[in-house]
C-alpha cells in the first residue's frame, strides 16, 4: 500500500517553528499565505507524480489535513 501525506499546515509550522508560525499568522498573514502557497504547489506536483505512478493500483485515497479557520 502506498501512502502520500500532504501536511501543509504542519510543514508551514516546521518552516518557522510552531510558536513563530502562529505569530506570523497573526501579524503577517500574507507571508504565511505565501508559504502555504509554495507548499501547496510542491504537494500538487508530488501528488501528480504519485497518482501517475500508482495508476490502476489504488483502491481509495484519503485526503485530510489539520488546517482550520481563516487567517
Amino acid at each position: 500500500m502506498e501512502i502520500l501525506w500532504s501536511a501543509h499546515f504542519q510543514d508551514a509550522c516546521e518552516a518557522f517553528g510552531r510558536e513563530q508560525a502562529l505569530m506570523v499568522i497573526l501579524f503577517n498573514p500574507e507571508m504565511f499565505r505565501a508559504v502555504i502557497e509554495r507548499i501547496t504547489v510542491f504537494y500538487l506536483k508530488a501528488n501528480e507524480l504519485f497518482y501517475e505512478s500508482t495508476k490502476g493500483m489504488l483502491d481509495a485515497v484519503l485526503i485530510g489535513n489539520d488546517f482550520s479557520g481563516s487567517f
